[in-house]
């Protein structure tokens, strides 16, 4: 506070009585405080914004009566493990395509995503109260992934929702490693359901109703997808001279198709790197080719296995299992094999048992589902390897804020360095993170 001159300007809180989380802090604040502040920023733990950022969403806020919110576009920075600069990078060449897709496809009806987000006061007050929804059932008690909804409480009452879908400096941590994600996707999961609840609510805008049952797909689609595979396996088993997919003209297509819709979006990636000229920043072309190469390679052997989790956390879900909403891991750190055993073991130990049954009863079914059954196995390797520290010097998964770094990432890091240094910092920082 002293360094920026904001000594009486800077206020921490911790509520005594921590209801409803992180939408309680925001609706604390508004009671308390809201109506002093014509707006607010909501932030997270992890959260980063430039000066820049903040002075652009003010004044299209100023400009612009009718919009009750404007998320920015997240920008994930700042770890070193295989899986968290592999999202990162992700993020970075596919990213400004994806804000831009969402931005023509929402336009005024934008989601909310929980934080580096600017909010109209009077407007959130007034619409955004959330109800607590019946208990006794497995989706019950207090919405859990509130920023959907209150999205579309604003959406509701007239107010506009933009995505700055353009807008630099906007950034988050990701999770460090693949378990990390999968605990938070836990939570998010429960969330998402509950919102099969508020779907029906009334006057809910049409496109925020859709909004909510394809975050609920997000996890129930993965379901699907293993009962299928299940209902193939059967089929292979059961009826071993039965062509399951012949090679007709019209199953050709669609395979082509498929594969058409799931890789050839990277290619616009390539490209507007190329026209932006910040090829050097990925790591030139090698490294960018190299790294689209191994995402798409990791993509490929993780897609299994977050299917079994999520279908794990739906049926979880769906039999009463509440999610435990803890401290978000902010760090990385090796996987060591005991921890990976744990939390993986069950998986590879399914995905070898449905290998060898489908090697003996119907080898050709086997090689049609050997990505799946790969993914599998490997799941415990596959864990360690992505949580495993790998070093910033590499081509491997670069993105332009390593290379070239504003000043506030370049602050940023050196700060989150000292705060490591100090024992006593790092401590304090620790405790806050948790409140």
């Amino acid at each position: 506070c002293r360094t920026v001159g904001s000594v009486d300007r800077i206020h921490y809180r911790r509520r005594k009585h921590r209801t409803k989380k992180k939408s309680g802090n925001v609706m604390d604040f508004c009671r308390r405080w809201g109506k002093r502040h014509p707006y607010m920023v909501v932030l997270d733990a992890d959260s980063l914004m430039t000066g820049d950022a903040l002075v652009r969403l003010v004044d299209a806020m100023d400009r612009n009566e009718r919009v009750g919110l404007i998320q920015t576009p997240l920008y994930t920075i700042g770890l070193d493990t295989l899986y968290a600069r592999g999202q990162q990078f992700v993020n970075r060449i596919y990213g400004p395509i994806f804000f831009a897709g969402l931005h023509w496809w929402w336009l005024g009806e934008s989601q909310y995503w929980g934080h580096n987000v600017i909010i109209r006061t009077q407007a959130f007050m007034g619409h955004c109260h959330l109800p607590k929804l019946p208990e006794g059932g497995a989706l019950g008690g207090e919405i859990l992934s509130h920023d959907f909804v209150e999205a579309a409480l604003l959406s509701r009452a007239g107010w506009e929702t933009w995505l700055a879908y353009d807008m630099e400096g906007s950034f988050e941590r990701p999770p460090p490693t693949l378990m990390d994600s999968l605990k938070r996707d836990r939570r998010w999961c429960q969330g998402n359901l509950q919102h099969w609840l508020i779907i029906w609510a009334h006057g809910i805008p049409h496109l925020h109703r859709f909004l909510l049952l394809g975050g609920i797909m997000s996890y129930v689609s993965s379901l699907i997808w293993l009962g299928w595979l299940l209902v193939l396996t059967a089929i292979a088993v059961f009826y071993p001279n039965l062509t399951l997919i012949p090679l007709t003209a019209g199953n050709t297509a669609l395979l082509i198709m498929t594969l058409f819709l799931l890789f050839f979006y990277k290619t616009f990636g390539i490209a507007q790197a190329i026209r932006k000229r910040t090829v050097a920043h990925f790591g030139g072309i090698i490294g960018l080719s190299s790294s689209i190469l191994m995402e798409t390679f990791l993509s490929m052997l993780t897609a299994p296995v977050r299917m079994m989790f999520y279908s794990k956390f739906v049926v979880q879900i769906l039999q009463g299992k509440r999610a435990v909403w803890g401290t978000q891991q902010r760090t990385g750190g090796g996987l060591v094999w005991a921890d990976a055993m744990r939390e993986y073991g069950w998986i590879s130990w399914t995905g070898l048992a449905w290998g060898i049954l489908l090697l003996i009863a119907n080898p050709m079914t086997f090689l049609w589902m050997s990505p799946v059954i790969a993914g599998l196995v490997f799941s415990v390797p596959l864990g360690m390897l992505t949580s495993v520290q790998t070093s910033l010097k590499t081509n491997l998964f670069r993105t332009p804020d390593e290379v070239a770094p504003d000043f506030i990432l370049q602050a940023f890091e050196q700060n989150y360095a000292a705060m490591l240094a100090n024992p006593c910092m790092s401590t304090r920082a620790t405790c806050l993170s948790a409140c």
